[in-house]
């Protein structure tokens, strides 16, 4: 039994044939039917389909011929026999002509007429197969061109000669060739030179494991570079060996695991810096603090107050240096508050007027919107100072300096432009020059400590780097665009605050001096213990000393104290630890804390609460002055 039974149509006005025919058709599975005319065979195949329609050539109302054309029509698919009794081969070739795909004379011959039939309908499932077999094939090629071009990744197919036989769109687009060129190229005209040379052995690799997983670069056709991860495996193309080879970018993963490299060893760098600096900081201050007390005394000789003034001097500007090394390791103090960036960079940006050459233009535009963050103003003006200052010296014949305030959205879930950016609202203070601009090399160390590019002596390679530890500590990110000949620009994000900005007013600058108060001084490291019992007794003071936390609260069970003046980092018992442990004595008794370290660095979690106030290292004799006596005055 046929899975499709065929259908026949037989057109004749002979009912005794139409009969007989319907017989032999039905004992070979094939459904038939039969009509008397023309125009009912016209309704029948209108209304149903058929595969095979056997006419007679003489119907009552028309000529079987003159039915071909209506028949076709309906149905171009449709074999349609012509059965005549006296057909001369003028007439037979006229039928064929007209579309009939047979034609059969009487008296029929049953066996021929059932042969002729069978094989027209085995050539019409040959060509449905075909016709069925093209379509399928066509619906797998737009079904794999479709997957083909919709990845995201470059797909490309080549033999094991390295021809390419076929590319996706994204190949094309990602290495900038039409598909027509691509098809003329080979494997050596898109890889890396380096790579070139791996291409027999990655093949040979590749018929033996039947798979291969590598790392390359492409070349584009304007000759940049694309790094890209590329899983080949074996495959067939029309039928032939071939190489299914998928590559995939990965300038960002590159990029992210470069940028990663680069803050672990800035990291790196700054946390040796940072414990050198806070050891050179106590020096510093044993030094500024003996030597200023010569200085306040009578009867010393010019050239003896010269060489003592000489030492403070140097000692200050070891000091910022110092500063410099500890904003880049992270771990200088910061007071941070609100600060309204337009009025503070706007009044920063008149004093650089003032300060660099006339030949250098510099204008500040700012957007109209709210431009406050929380920092520490003497850091964020040290950040901008030493990016002008940078800028100047990339322009040695003058130039234009733009500063400019906007504000930019990060949304949630997308990219951020620039890395590390988290969602929300960012203040982004950028600075342009228009100087001779930088290569990628120098880009690539532009923070790192004591990298420049300037002549030996001309400068110390650590004011970038600071901006970048000072960015850093304020939660902010830093990038910078730049080509060589096209200057440069820096943009430095930090998160937006919504509170009030506030100035803070200046210090003022006298010694106030000591009426007999107590104060007990609590340091590890002798010479600077040593430096501040003899500065705070000459300015009037009672001075009790302990090497640690433990030795002062010993002190405090024996003695009345007014301040106590504590470093921050000690052996056995820190700053931290040992003015909580004041304070729960004694909620009155004031505390003024001195280190060299960022807040919440190695201070174990520093908090304000538990001091009256926090200095940092190094100091001079005013400043510890000033600090005794407003922690004496406090509420």
């Amino acid at each position: 039994m046929i899975e499709q039974r065929e259908r026949i149509l037989i057109v004749d006005d002979d009912a005794g044939i139409r009969r007989t025919l319907e017989l032999i058709f039905g004992k070979k599975g094939y459904e038939t039917v039969g009509v008397a005319s023309g125009r009912e065979a016209l309704e029948a195949v209108g209304g149903r389909p058929f595969n095979v329609v056997l006419v007679d050539i003489n119907l009552p109302d028309m000529k079987g011929t003159d039915l071909l054309s209506p028949l076709k029509r309906i149905d171009p698919d449709l074999a349609v026999v012509i059965v005549t009794g006296h057909a001369s081969a003028e007439t037979a070739m006229q039928a064929l002509n007209d579309g009939a795909a047979a034609y059969i004379t009487k008296p029929l011959n049953m066996d021929e007429v059932l042969a002729e039939v069978c094989e027209i309908l085995e050539k019409q499932r040959l060509v449905r197969e075909k016709r069925q077999a093209e379509r399928a094939l066509r619906e797998s090629e737009r079904k794999f061109r479709t997957l083909f071009n919709s990845t995201g990744d470059a797909i490309f197919i080549h033999d094991f000669e390295g021809n390419i036989l076929e590319v996706n769109d994204v190949g094309c687009e990602r290495l900038g060739y039409s598909r027509e060129e691509f098809l003329q190229l080979t494997l050596h005209n898109i890889d890396s030179p380096e790579s070139i040379a791996k291409i027999p052995e990655r093949m040979r690799e590749l018929r033996r494991e039947g798979h291969i997983f590598f790392e390359t670069a492409q070349i584009r056709r304007d000759g940049t570079r694309i790094p890209v991860e590329i899983h080949s495996r074996l495959s067939e193309y029309n039928g032939r060996p071939a190489v299914l080879a998928i590559a995939r970018d990965i300038s960002e993963r590159k990029e992210m695991e470069k940028r990663l490299h680069r803050q672990e060893r800035l990291a790196a760098v700054g946390q040796l810096a940072g414990g050198i600096a806070h050891d050179f900081r106590n020096f510093l201050t044993t030094i500024m603090l003996y030597a200023g007390i010569p200085l306040r005394g009578e009867g010393v000789s010019s050239e003896t107050r010269h060489a003592l003034e000489t030492v403070m001097s140097e000692a200050q500007q070891a000091s910022e240096l110092v500063q410099q090394i500890l904003d880049f390791s992270g771990r200088a103090m910061v007071e941070m508050q609100p600060v309204d960036l337009v009025e503070f960079i706007g009044g920063t940006t008149d004093i650089l007027r003032k300060t660099l050459s006339e030949s250098v233009k510099i204008t500040f535009d700012v957007e109209p919107s709210s431009f406050i963050v929380k920092a520490d103003p003497t850091r964020i003006q040290q950040v901008l100072m030493n990016l002008a200052l940078n800028a100047r010296d990339a322009m040695p014949e003058g130039g234009s300096l733009n500063i400019a305030l906007s504000e930019m959205m990060v949304a949630p879930g997308g990219p951020p432009p620039i890395a590390d950016m988290s969602p929300g609202r960012w203040i982004c203070l950028s600075v342009s020059d228009t100087g001779v601009g930088m290569t990628e090399d120098v880009k690539e160390h532009l923070f790192e400590p004591f990298f420049t590019t300037k002549e030996e002596g001309e400068g110390t390679g650590l004011g970038l780097a600071q901006v970048y530890g000072i960015v850093k500590q304020h939660r902010g990110v830093i990038d910078v665009e730049s080509e060589p000949g096209e200057g440069s620009t820096f943009r430095v994000c930090l998160p937006a605050h919504g509170g009030t900005a506030f100035v803070e007013g200046e210090a003022g600058q006298e010694t106030p001096r000591g009426q007999g108060e107590t104060i007990l001084v609590v340091e590890d490291e002798e010479k600077v213990r040593q430096a501040e019992r003899q500065i705070l007794t000459s300015l009037g003071y009672r001075v009790l000393v302990a090497e640690n936390g433990r030795q002062a609260l010993e002190v405090l069970d024996e003695m009345s104290i007014d301040v106590v003046l504590t470093d921050l980092v000690m052996p056995e018992m820190g700053g931290q630890e040992l003015s909580r442990a004041l304070v729960e004595r004694d909620p009155s008794l004031r505390v003024i804390g001195l280190t060299g370290y960022a807040l919440d660095e190695r201070a174990g979690g520093t908090r304000r609460e538990n001091f009256a106030e926090l200095i940092h290292k190094p100091l001079e004799i005013h400043e510890l002055a000033q600090a005794v006596r407003r922690a004496l005055t406090a509420g």
